[in-house]
């Protein structure tokens, strides 16, 4: 971002570009999908793109819209498999790239959605209601079924999302929902707190006293949805001084702190020592505007030499060159050579305990994931490929998981006596997995072509 951020309007801004573009530029349910309209959202992509290439890069969110843009660059070719029946869930949730995308999959099939539009929570991809609301009608020959009782949650806790529904003018369903008859109703408690200690301890100690009520509760039934990874890690520290097994499920956050980053950073250039986006993250820490301008001459000079930044500012940072206005980019790089230089030749427990020093506050959960796997598999870079397949893995599953447990008065398996997560909207949707699985292959393909 910050190498955009100078000429798109600041960070913030990018996001909201890069969001956009994800979406094939449709950001209103009635927008067409496919090449940016306006100047700006045009300039954005071409340098957007110019970055990802530049950087042997891509954004997962591009899966969709590139694909969609290969299918219709070659009509000819038989982009996707013929498939019968297509059934897409938790419709209300895609944007219009991703609604056209599965309908050319179901294009030789059938096709079933199903969603609730007051469920709609990935507006900020550009997501709309409208697309469940409006799909018979869009779609000539589909049939509308509407489902009208609740057969997971009881009833009051039916009665408080009908009283949140109620205020939305556009809803679909004005019939209120109704809950299966027989369930009992959920124990709700409303408890504020003066401090966040205070709330830590409060609900470790109501945790503590339930599986204390229920001893024969098998492990991993009590789940907890904490909003801040801050808030999480409190309980869980609260849990654990009670003798509660607790683990963390903030995974997607386990690499926002800096010096947690820095290390993975590390990590990877032991793996890869040319990965250019790790390089160039590494540079830009510390610095608000990621030392933008100082990489812009970088990347100048090895683009015209057709060689790596790293092999530029390894000469530079020798004394073998000068390069103007990049002092600070060298400084950078030679605090990178040295602390790869302590640990080169580590391996398992040593390597990551030294990329993750023991009792470092900000780095906890990321050391404990880190040597879980390093018992296992003591090479680097099958750490790192564990790391990446656990971080990633974990941020999609409690996408679901976080979904599901808040439909439910019941607590939900996990793998500890007490485990808790955050529903956090920037994980991928998790519907849409296999199918960016299937299509990646053929996306690079095209890109690298």
């Amino acid at each position: 971002m910050s190498d955009l951020a100078h000429q798109f309007g600041g960070r913030k801004a990018v996001n909201a570009f890069i969001n956009a573009y994800e979406a094939a530029w449709a950001r209103l349910q009635s927008e067409p999908t496919g090449s940016p309209q306006t100047t700006q959202d045009q300039q954005f992509e071409a340098a957007l793109r110019d970055w990802l290439r530049y950087h042997s890069a891509m954004l997962i969110g591009e899966l969709v819209p590139l694909t969609l843009e290969y299918a219709r660059a070659n009509p000819t070719l038989e982009v996707f498999p013929t498939i019968r029946h297509v059934l897409a869930d938790e419709y209300q949730d895609l944007n219009k790239a991703d609604q056209e995308l599965v309908k050319t999959l179901a294009s030789a099939g059938s096709l079933f959605v199903s969603g609730d539009d007051n469920q709609s929570i990935y507006r900020f991809r550009h997501a709309n209601p409208a697309g469940i609301r409006e799909f018979v009608a869009e779609h000539p020959g589909a049939t509308g079924f509407v489902i009208d009782e609740c057969r997971r949650c009881p009833s009051n806790i039916v009665q408080m999302s009908n009283s949140l529904i109620a205020n939305d003018p556009a809803r679909s369903r004005d019939a209120p929902l109704v809950s299966t008859v027989g369930l009992s109703d959920a124990e709700v408690y409303v408890v504020q707190h003066d401090s966040l200690d205070e709330e830590a301890t409060s609900i470790a100690e109501y945790v503590d006293h339930y599986l204390r009520q229920h001893p024969d509760l098998p492990a991993g039934q009590v789940l907890i949805l904490a909003t801040r990874r801050v808030v999480g890690n409190r309980i869980r520290d609260a849990l654990i001084a009670r003798g509660r097994n607790a683990v963390s499920f903030f995974a997607e956050d386990q690499l926002a702190n800096r010096m947690a980053a820095e290390a993975f950073c590390m990590l990877r250039l032991l793996v890869s020592p040319l990965d250019r986006v790790t390089v160039r993250t590494w540079l830009a820490f510390g610095a608000a505007d990621g030392r933008s301008r100082s990489h812009s001459r970088l990347r100048a000079v090895a683009e015209a030499e057709a060689r790596e930044p790293s092999e530029v500012l390894t000469e530079v940072a020798s004394g073998r060159r000068a390069l103007p206005y990049t002092a600070a980019l060298v400084a950078r790089w030679r605090v990178l050579e040295q602390r790869l230089l302590d640990v080169r030749s580590l391996t398992g427990l040593d390597l990551v305990r030294a990329l993750w020093p023991t009792g470092a506050a900000d780095c906890e959960d990321v050391l404990r994931l880190a040597e879980n796997i390093a018992v296992d598999v003591p090479d680097p870079a099958d750490i790192l490929e564990r790391m990446i397949e656990e971080i990633t893995t974990a941020c999609r599953v409690l996408s679901r998981q976080s979904r599901r447990t808040l439909q439910r008065n019941a607590m939900p398996s996990i793998r500890s006596s007490a485990a808790f997560s955050t529903w956090r909207s920037r994980a991928l949707p998790v519907r849409w997995l296999s199918v960016r699985q299937a299509l990646w292959r053929c996306v690079m393909l095209w890109r690298v072509g």
